[in-house]
């Protein structure tokens, strides 16, 4: 089972400190916005938005140290659906049309995902 969860850096540490016993362990994953986690970079861009501005101030940077490629049970219209209905708290605050725009960015076949 994979959960994704978007959040900074230091709201993560302070969330798993707080949910994770003291003997707990978590993994986390910064995605690089070249993954083609939703489909291609410019869809990414859009998505992550000022992410990787927060993440280069942190520190951090695009560098891929390793890729994890797995298959996924999501169309494309599923996708459309769930970002169109602003699924994601980041995306309750963007406007409509870049909505629309990342609604027509999502590639046809998305079974694959890679971070």
């Amino acid at each position: 089972i994979c959960a994704v969860h978007f959040m900074d850096r230091a709201t993560l540490e302070h969330e798993l400190g707080r949910v994770l016993k003291p003997e707990g362990r978590a993994i986390y994953v910064n995605v690089s916005p070249s993954s083609n986690m939703f489909g291609d970079c410019g869809f990414n861009a859009m998505f992550f938005d000022n992410w990787t501005a927060r993440d280069a101030q942190s520190g951090l940077d695009d560098k891929v140290s390793e890729q994890v490629i797995w298959e996924r049970d999501i169309t494309h219209d599923q996708l459309s659906i769930f970002v169109a209905k602003r699924s994601w708290p980041n995306l309750a605050i963007m406007p409509q049309e870049k909505i629309d725009s990342m609604v027509a960015a999502i590639p046809d076949d998305i079974s694959k995902m890679s971070i």
